[in-house]
């Protein structure tokens, strides 16, 4: 069984026998023509698409690279018209590589979806040569059709340009229309004026969006101003996921305000992407420094991906804000930036995570170069060894990534892997019983403990032990195994105490 079907290659007599085994036995929920210039919709592909119809779980068509010459592209959507009527599933249309220049075709694509009974809640058109005349063709069509209410517009690496982006301005501002993702990423003619129309027509929307994409836009200058301008009335009409991934060249002051202004939302956004984007390490401060006020308010994820920020001697803005108590940066993406971080700025963030429960990955590049010190600190910090109160009370939990160079030493890639359950009771009584328990056992600590804090004790143990158990059994390391061996010993002379004292334990 499978989920996904792309059409072989000829002979097309095998299309049939195929069709029926698929029918019969598979779910399909995604169906891709690709079809390549020696491809043509005839009788065989025809009949292909009526048996994958009979079993009505086909959920997502793509078309990609169906051929360039003109009408070839208008045949073959009119072959498929029917599969487009019988799909009552069909949710989600692709097409990736089409000429939708060519004549008729965004005109007939519209057309034998508005016949359709049922909603197509995403559509996206990659890569297809749709500029500003084509757009206002597909919007109008689906504002007059009740039908196709598309929750999911991608339609990345276009020709549209700002007339494009005033089209799409008054889609977006109809009280029916109820989409969640926009993409309009690699669509090099839309300037300043055209991301202008899109953000004042999302501010004045009902409902924010769920996603945002326009990055890898030449936009000619500073984008956050035109977006500081649309939403500053309203901050929590910002898309809860928003990429700028090299889409603007910003002034320190511009990512202050920036900053400000996403600080004041009542929630924190899931993800803001500002990879390339020349942003310097003077221009991080300004920006992270803005939600030391409200970390609640930090984005869940923040991606730098290459930038030009260079932490050496600075890092005090980033570790200031990780040090917040309810911070709520989750995944922090630095990695190909202009520096290696050095000591001091490392042993500082290694601090500020000493009080952030909610921080799970750090990417960073390669950072070897650092002292045995510095590792010993980020080992302390995923598992204080101090006392069994320390491991359990004062060692992080949760972050499970902390650049490459980590992995390289065993104590602290053991942990940081430990760190990804999401039973933070089970890491805790794991890293307990690895460093406490595991080797030299100390019976006099029993001896002298009351009965009722020896009864405690043991189910604590027990429970830490079969959290071991189970950690142990998904793992293929030696040593775990040679360490498990010795507790079980230790844990089964243990336990035997309370029957030998008379107590009960269950």
């Amino acid at each position: 069984m499978f989920s996904e079907f792309t059409n072989p290659m000829p002979p097309y007599e095998n299309f049939e026998r195929v069709g029926r085994i698929i029918a019969q036995n598979t779910i399909v929920t995604t169906l891709v023509l690709s079809t390549g210039p020696c491809f043509v919709f005839d009788g065989h592909i025809l009949r292909l698409l009526d048996h994958l119809c009979k079993n009505r779980s086909i959920r997502c068509l793509e078309l990609r690279e169906i051929g360039d010459s003109d009408g070839e592209l208008v045949q073959s959507i009119t072959c498929l018209e029917p599969f487009f009527e019988k799909n009552d599933e069909l949710k989600c249309i692709v097409g990736r590589k089409l000429n939708m220049r060519q004549s008729n075709v965004i005109s007939l694509l519209v057309t034998i979806l508005s016949r359709r009974q049922f909603s197509v809640e995403e559509i996206q058109l990659i890569d297809c040569k749709i500029g500003d005349e084509e757009i206002q063709i597909v919007l109008s069509a689906f504002k007059k059709q009740p039908t196709i209410v598309p929750k999911k517009i991608c339609l990345d690496s276009n020709r549209i340009g700002d007339e494009g982006c005033r089209t799409i301005s008054e889609y977006l501002e109809d009280k029916r229309v109820e989409i969640e993702l926009l993409s309009l990423s690699d669509n090099s003619r839309i300037t300043l004026t055209g991301f202008q129309h899109i953000a004042k027509a999302l501010a004045g929307r009902r409902r924010a969006l769920r996603k945002l994409d326009v990055s890898r836009n030449n936009f000619g200058g500073n984008l956050l101003t035109p977006f500081v301008e649309a939403f500053s009335s309203d901050p929590d009409m910002i898309p809860d996921e928003l990429d700028l991934t090299s889409s603007t060249s910003a002034d320190t002051q511009s990512w202050r305000i920036f900053g400000k202004l996403l600080a004041r939302r009542r929630f924190p956004m899931t993800a803001i992407r500002l990879g390339r984007n020349s942003i310097s390490h003077i221009d991080l401060s300004a920006f992270v420094t803005a939600f030391n006020s409200r970390p609640r308010s930090t984005p869940k994820i923040l991606d730098l991906l290459s930038n030009n920020i260079n932490l050496r001697g600075d890092g005090d803005a980033m570790a200031n804000l990780l040090a917040k108590p309810n911070c709520s940066l989750e995944r922090l993406i630095m990695i190909r930036n202009d520096f290696l971080l050095d000591e001091n700025s490392a042993l500082r963030i290694i601090d500020s995570l000493e009080r952030n429960d909610k921080l799970q990955e750090f990417w960073l590049d390669t950072h070897d170069h650092l002292s045995a010190y510095v590792f010993d600190c980020l080992y302390d910090l995923v598992c204080d060894t101090r006392s069994i109160e320390a491991t359990i009370f004062h060692s992080n939990h949760t972050l499970f990534h902390f650049g490459e160079a980590a992995s390289d030493f065993g104590d602290i890639h053991f942990n940081l892997e430990l760190n990804r359950n999401p039973n933070k009771a089970i890491v805790a009584y794991v890293k307990v019983i690895r460093v406490h328990f595991a080797f030299d056992f100390d019976f006099d600590l029993f001896k002298i403990m009351k009965p009722s804090v020896l009864v405690g004790a043991l189910a604590f143990l027990n429970r830490a032990f079969v959290a071991y158990e189970s950690e142990k059994n998904a793992r293929r390391d030696l040593n775990w195994r040679a360490e498990n061996n010795s507790l079980t010993i230790h844990y089964l002379m243990v336990k035997s105490v309370p029957a030998l004292l008379g107590f009960n334990l269950t």
